[in-house]
């Protein structure tokens, strides 16, 4: 057989040694026929075709005498393994025991190619099937997700092909226009019912969703007669090209939203009590008002109720927001459509009388006044009746600002109340007293600047004792000045009554009270007195602030001295006491400032915890020249010695009224004959660094 045949045989004896072998065969496993001769056959197959052979080949062999197509590696001389598919016959020789075993042997080679690419093509093929499958499931759970999506979606999703008729309807959308699905399929919006514009309620024209994309409004009127607020949004579905090929429209019932909004607007520009316009809205109409003012008249009443805190204290605050209720009441109805009126604040009302002449404006004021005068609110067995004072202030093309004529009214009402109450006032610009209280408020405004640029100063006037004793402190009074814009120092006369008014006192007694404890600090062998106001007194977070400022500085309590007048302790006489007991327990003095000039003062004494009586200066001036200003002075003395307490003497300017008062008894002595008052950085220079500059 040539060695380039198609198939090799090779015979083998029962032990398996080969004893004859083709050409062709030698090629393939690269021997000569001589070196395989002798050659066990499973000694040429690779470790797996040996194990196939022993497991699979020769049992066939033993029963069947044949094994049929099998594949099986050997290995060549050059270690490269070949292919083989092999047909074995096995049969007895000579009718004896032995048995020889001939091995048909074909290339297996292109099987072998083939049976991979086959095997390859299968796997691909299961891949791809895998893919598909998955494909189909994600496909598919997209698509029941987007179901489950647009049925329990809260807004309604209606979608329309490119001749304008539905294909799909949601739950949402079906609820919302009352129609079912099998009733909106393949018919064009109209089916829906009919829209209206939100503002006019006019019947709007049925949308073109295929023809403009975006959003818009409507009004709808469902089946039960209600009307529904609908917001819709459009999106255009493409195809090829970008052709429009459909849409999608996302439809939002917002009726409560939108109700919810208008709420919101209407408290934003209502008091919540009252159901008139609040502050905020008053001013934003004002401003407009006289952002455009002409040659007409216009007029705002600033209205506040007298003696308002007397129904809350007896009644309760139900009885004085009843009260207010019914007050709103009165102005609203005595007033003209178009006029506003709100609710400021507290107990106070603002009217705009917008193209009103003075005359219309003046009878108008003077009608609620009496209204309001007639008015009785019974509660719980009791009658409340209450007043109110009116300040009217007019305007037209000459109104500066809204700040100015709220201003303006503001201070007429504030006359009107100092004159008795139950009136109205006109502000007059010609007027002294509106003068008067428009410099206040200038001064209110110039005390705010003051302190944010540090324009407050303090001046120390020295306090002896009459009667010296060795190793005591250097007392003295602390006194406010403040620094014009002209760099001029103004005494407190000056700007303290507008600071009380206009509630900026409470900054600057904190402010003095926060300097005057550092400044103590520094300087052991001194001790001060320092004025408290009646505003501050009554003020509950004072007590804490005092508190913390001794921490803050380490100064002992014992060397600071708090004056108060008469009428701020007696103003908020529970809190004035609860203030005093409470600095007094960790060394905190008192002096009871300006006594004398109270009607009731010498009661006081039994009540007020203070430890000095300082004699109002009006009496010792003129103790040589008016004998009963001595008489008083001689029994503020004796009371005070009575009541355990010490006495100072203001505006002490002569030896000679030094010595009367030493012969009556006075302890303590303060005026220009002991020391002026003098600014902290020059009393520095004079006492060589024993003061400093703050």
């Amino acid at each position: 057989m040539a060695a380039d045949a198609p198939f090799g045989l090779v015979m083998l004896s029962d032990a398996g040694v080969i004893q004859q072998a083709s050409p062709s065969f030698s090629a393939w496993v690269q021997m000569s026929d001589a070196s395989l001769v002798g050659t066990h056959f499973e000694d040429l197959l690779s470790p797996a075709s040996q194990i196939v052979h022993a497991t699979h080949v020769m049992p066939l062999l033993e029963i069947t005498g044949v094994a049929k197509e099998v594949l099986l590696e050997v290995v060549r001389a050059d270690g490269q393994r070949f292919s083989i598919m092999v047909f074995a016959v096995r049969k007895p020789v000579g009718g004896g025991p032995g048995h020889v075993t001939t091995l048909s042997v074909f290339d297996a080679t292109e099987i072998r190619r083939h049976e991979r690419e086959l095997r390859h093509a299968k796997q691909q093929a299961e891949s791809a099937a895998q893919a598909l499958r998955a494909a189909n499931s994600q496909l598919s759970s997209q698509s029941e997700a987007l179901r489950i999506t647009l049925r329990s979606i809260a807004d309604g999703v209606i979608t329309i092909d490119r001749e304008g008729l539905i294909t799909s309807i949601n739950p949402a959308a079906q609820c919302l226009f009352g129609i079912d699905e099998s009733q909106a399929i393949d018919r064009s919006l109209e089916c829906l019912g009919a829209l209206r514009t939100p503002g006019s309620r006019r019947l709007l024209k049925t949308p073109d969703p295929l023809s403009k994309a975006g959003q818009f409004e409507a009004l709808f009127l469902t089946q039960l007669g209600t009307e529904r607020h609908l917001s819709a949004s459009v999106a255009h579905l493409q195809g090829e090209a970008g052709c429009v090929v459909g849409a999608v429209i996302v439809i939002r019932d917002v009726t409560d939203e939108r109700a919810m909004l208008h709420k919101l607007a209407h408290e934003a520009s209502h008091d919540h009590l009252t159901g008139s316009n609040n502050r905020r809205e008053f001013e934003r109409r004002l401003s407009t008002l006289v952002g455009k003012a002409n040659s007409s008249c216009h007029h705002v009443f600033y209205v506040d109720v007298d003696q308002f805190k007397v129904v809350n204290d007896i009644g309760g605050h139900a009885a004085g927001d009843q009260l207010l209720v019914r007050i709103a009441g009165i102005l609203k109805a005595g007033v003209r459509q178009g006029d506003t009126v709100a609710r400021l604040g507290g107990d106070e009302f603002g009217l705009i009388l917008p193209h009103c002449s003075q005359d219309s404006a003046l009878r108008m004021a003077q009608h609620l006044r009496t209204q309001i005068a007639t008015l009785s609110l019974p509660w719980k067995g009791r009658n409340f009746s209450v007043t109110v004072s009116i300040g009217m202030y007019s305007f037209g093309m000459h109104a500066t600002s809204e700040a100015s004529v709220m201003a303006g009214a503001d201070m007429a009402c504030n006359l009107a109340k100092e004159q008795g109450r139950n009136r109205i006032q006109a502000f007059t610009d010609g007027d002294v007293r509106m003068q008067a209280r428009r410099g206040e408020m200038t001064w209110a405004a110039e005390i705010r600047r003051a302190l944010d640029e540090g324009r407050l100063r303090l001046h120390f006037q020295p306090i002896a004792a009459l009667k010296p004793r060795p190793g005591s402190f250097q007392h003295g009074e602390m006194l406010l000045r403040i620094v014009d814009n002209e760099g001029k120092l103004l005494p407190p006369a000056s700007f303290i009554s507008a600071a009380e008014r206009y509630n900026q006192i409470q900054s600057v007694d904190r402010w003095v009270i926060e300097t005057a404890f550092r400044w103590l600090s520094e300087h052991p062998d001194h001790e001060a007195s320092i004025n408290l106001s009646g505003q501050s007194i009554g003020d509950a977070q004072l007590l804490p602030f005092v508190l913390r400022q001794f921490q803050v500085s380490g100064l002992s309590p014992h060397r600071v001295c708090f004056e108060i007048t008469e009428t701020a302790a007696i103003g908020d006489l529970p809190s004035a006491l609860t203030f005093m007991n409470a600095l007094r327990a960790v060394g905190v003095k008192f002096a009871l400032d300006d006594f004398g000039i109270g009607m009731s003062s010498f009661s006081y004494l039994k009540t007020l915890p203070v430890d000095f009586v300082k004699i109002d200066g009006s009496f010792t001036k003129t103790l040589l020249t008016d004998p009963v200003n001595k008489g008083i002075v001689e029994a503020i003395v004796q009371i005070a010695k009575l009541c355990g307490l010490q006495t100072i003497a203001e505006w002490v300017e002569t030896e000679e009224i030094k010595e009367v008062l030493v012969a009556i008894g006075v302890d303590h002595a303060q005026g220009w004959l002991i020391g002026k008052p003098m600014p902290l950085l020059l009393e520095a220079h004079a006492s060589q660094g024993l003061l400093s500059d703050v």
